[in-house]
């Protein structure tokens, strides 16, 4: 068993100057990012927060085995949390600049894997659209979102899906799993929001099946190495300055409630964010 990166001591000094240190972190998504067939301290979106310094929030309510990025009958066999799901029902958390950070999404196995006819590539496609809607309805920026696409996996793993919660279907392929996954890509590529797509990197170790336990989850190994792949990429564009004057230098200026809800005009006490120079600006301003 090779030893497990110790990931705190990378160089993360530019990362612990931001203003997202102490700030909320979340991880929508299924069984890989819950933690399934590893230690919850071994989860690699438990190492990334640690290494952001950030605060994982509701880890376990909001990353459910079984779930997909479509919500498709019969969808509701395992969970009925899909992200698609979350997206229409009011499921997606509020940003609130004063307290939140990031925000990752993390679906596409499930989504494979369940080869059924209206689990279709059309229909993964339409679900990215109305995810990515709906956080942007949230106030959730493109500099906030990020997704993971590919892990690791074979056809084996993708011959897992159990038949008898689905019923009868075909086995996905590797195939099918790339293609969804350029669906995927080309989506977050049009919105330019950043992605992680780890199947090249795990792909490259030796006898890399050997890290698959189970076919399907990644050991405690390929977890850290999931985590090393996203701190060393990660473009943290969000730095957040809190004493600055408003002018017209500045773009997408938006303006919140104590509650973190986007309101249309300034009253009272409201949280000003706004852009210059690929860097996020938010304070406290009274109107």
């Amino acid at each position: 068993m090779k030893k497990l990166l110790f990931l705190f001591l990378f160089s993360i000094s530019s990362i612990a100057q931001s203003q997202l240190v102490g700030k909320k972190i979340y991880f929508f998504g299924d069984s890989i990012s819950y933690g399934v067939s590893v230690q919850p301290n071994e989860c690699y979106a438990v190492l990334v927060s640690n290494a952001l310094g950030m605060v994982l929030t509701d880890h376990k309510v909001y990353s459910i085995k079984g779930t997909c990025m479509m919500s498709q009958a019969p969808s509701c066999i395992v969970d009925c949390r899909h992200m698609e799901y979350r997206a229409d029902n009011n499921q997606i958390p509020i940003y609130n600049p004063e307290t939140d950070g990031l925000i990752f999404i993390s679906y596409l196995t499930n989504d494979v894997g369940i080869n059924l006819p209206n689990y279709t590539i059309e229909n993964f496609s339409k679900a990215i659209d109305k995810v990515i809607q709906g956080l942007y309805d949230k106030g959730w920026s493109k500099n906030n979102i990020k997704f993971n696409v590919r892990y690791y996996i074979e056809n084996a793993g993708l011959a897992k899906y159990p038949s008898q919660l689905y019923g009868q279907f075909t086995p996905a392929t590797i195939d099918r799993y790339n293609a969804f996954a350029e669906v995927l890509r080309n989506k977050l590529d049009e919105q330019s929001i950043q992605y992680f797509d780890h199947y090249e990197s795990l792909s490259k170790i030796q006898y890399a099946y050997s890290h698959l336990p189970d076919k399907v989850h990644p050991d405690a190994y390929f977890h850290s190495l999931i985590a090393k792949n996203i701190i060393e990429n990660i473009k943290l564009s969000t730095l957040n300055i809190k004493k600055f004057e408003l002018d017209d230098t500045f773009t997408n200026i938006e303006y919140f409630n104590l509650l973190g809800q986007k309101v249309k005009e300034p009253k009272g006490i409201v949280i000003v964010r706004a852009e210059k120079n690929g860097i996020v600006y938010t304070k406290k301003s009274y109107f």
